[in-house]
């Protein structure tokens, strides 16, 4: 059966908030549920690094140009891959 839905998780490694075991169970949840996923770790990198606002080491939120630039490259790939690339769903009964 072909999954409708598409996710992309942008994960930071060292974020504190969401643990590894986390992620490796969104993965099993996913997998389990026929969803099309992606998950995307950035080695040395926080919870927001996308936030340039972000700059609380204690608590875990850290901007990061490097994972940003790579997140935003992989969005546009993601997003080119559904919108562009793929083929129009065939709908008709």
């Amino acid at each position: 059966m072909t999954s409708l839905s598409a996710v992309l998780c942008l994960h930071g490694h060292d974020d504190p908030m969401v643990t590894p075991e986390q992620v490796l169970a969104f993965q099993t949840e996913m997998s389990s549920a026929n969803v099309d996923w992606q998950v995307h770790v950035y080695g040395g990198t926080k919870h927001a690094f996308t936030n340039p606002a972000a700059n609380n080491p204690e608590f875990g939120t850290v901007y990061s140009l490097n994972a940003t630039r790579r997140a935003e490259r992989t969005l546009s790939n993601f997003f080119n891959e559904l919108f562009l690339e793929m083929p129009p769903l065939d709908v008709a009964p």
